[in-house]
């Protein structure tokens, strides 16, 4: 038995390619490779994200996604940036004055260095994508924000879309958003 170890596959044949011995007492709340394959962000439910080389599981970095994180809230959504620089991360840091205060954040991939974050009041982070312009498409399941982690104070513009799925093409030019029978798609220039 594997227990916590992560393991990746090469497709299409599923052979098993690294196999990367349990590194945490957590269990992974989301898991993304970055555009050109080569890495592999693993964030945990107790809010730590590890970057991996996806080709032997060797660590490039790990570190906490929110400071004092609650066991109990921790990382849903990641996404690598397009040119693989920084690694968005969405969750909850946890309780704060009796609501959830979740934020996006965003990552330098090989320091761990906190770049920028936004903090949206509303519900969890469940899914984000990064679109065109260098600007990230998040939802928490009811509503869609675009936010520029360029102008981080400006709030992006909020669409009410029941959305529990988010795909993005490599380019970003292109979102869609799925939630039960139907999937939307959007341009972005």
């Amino acid at each position: 038995p594997l227990g916590n170890a992560l393991v990746i596959y090469d497709s299409p044949a599923w052979r098993r390619l690294v196999t990367v011995p349990p590194m945490y007492r957590d269990a992974v709340g989301a898991i993304q490779f970055s555009y050109d394959g080569r890495l592999l962000g693993v964030g945990t439910i107790k809010g730590k994200i590890i970057v991996l080389v996806a080709e032997d599981g060797s660590r490039v970095a790990s570190f906490p996604a929110f400071a004092g994180s609650s066991p109990r809230r921790g990382v849903e959504a990641l996404s690598f940036s397009p040119d693989g620089r920084w690694l968005a991360v969405g969750g909850a840091p946890g309780i704060a004055s009796g609501y959830v205060a979740d934020t996006v954040r965003i990552f330098d991939v090989h320091s761990g260095a906190l770049v920028t974050s936004c903090q949206d009041d509303n519900a969890r982070i469940r899914k984000l994508a990064w679109v065109a312009g260098g600007r990230i498409a998040f939802t928490n399941g009811q509503f869609l924000q675009i936010w520029n982690p360029n102008a981080p104070a400006v709030p992006g513009p909020r669409f009410r879309v029941d959305s529990m799925s988010l795909a993005a093409t490599a380019d970003g030019r292109r979102l869609a958003v799925g939630n039960g029978t139907t999937v939307d798609v959007y341009a972005f220039d």
